[in-house]
């Protein structure tokens, strides 16, 4: 199976340039009290909606499984 840009990755060290290499950002939802930064990313003709934390302490959502 072919390798994809969001899917295969763990870590990057900047989120947003990181999601601007891969896509096109279309909605960045900055104002969250969460802990978490949500992105709605267009990675060619797929929209993905991508989390990443922001903080120490984090939303149960956004930590890892």
């Amino acid at each position: 199976m072919p390798s994809h840009p969001l899917v295969d990755i763990e870590a990057v060290d900047l989120l947003e340039p990181h999601l601007e290499g891969v896509g096109s950002i279309f909605r960045a939802f900055r104002e969250q009290d969460s802990g978490c930064q949500p992105y709605g990313v267009a990675v060619g003709d797929e929209r993905w909606f991508v989390m990443g934390a922001i903080t120490r302490r984090q939303h149960p959502l956004c930590a890892e499984p």
